[in-house]
């Protein structure tokens, strides 16, 4: 791969789309987390647990599209 080519691989407009989507991802899941703690559960570790975890799958899910996106790029297959 030339120069050229991994300054277009890593171009500023891919990184941010990946660095979105995992601030989307990782508030969506967030707030999906704070939902379910403030309607079910009432033990405060119980509902910072819940936080935790939404915000952890939402995390999860924006680093398995971030590394299909780059990926692509060097052409590795994905695991779609």
């Amino acid at each position: 791969m030339s120069a050229a080519d991994k300054r277009a691989a890593f171009s500023d407009d891919k990184w941010d789309r990946a660095l979105d989507l995992l601030v989307r991802r990782t508030c969506y899941g967030a707030l999906g987390g704070a939902a379910v703690a403030f309607l079910i559960l009432r033990a405060p570790t119980a509902r910072a647990t819940a936080l935790g975890l939404g915000a952890g799958f939402g995390l999860g899910s924006a680093y398995q599209a971030n590394q299909d996106l780059f990926h692509e790029l060097f052409g590795v297959p994905s695991r779609k």
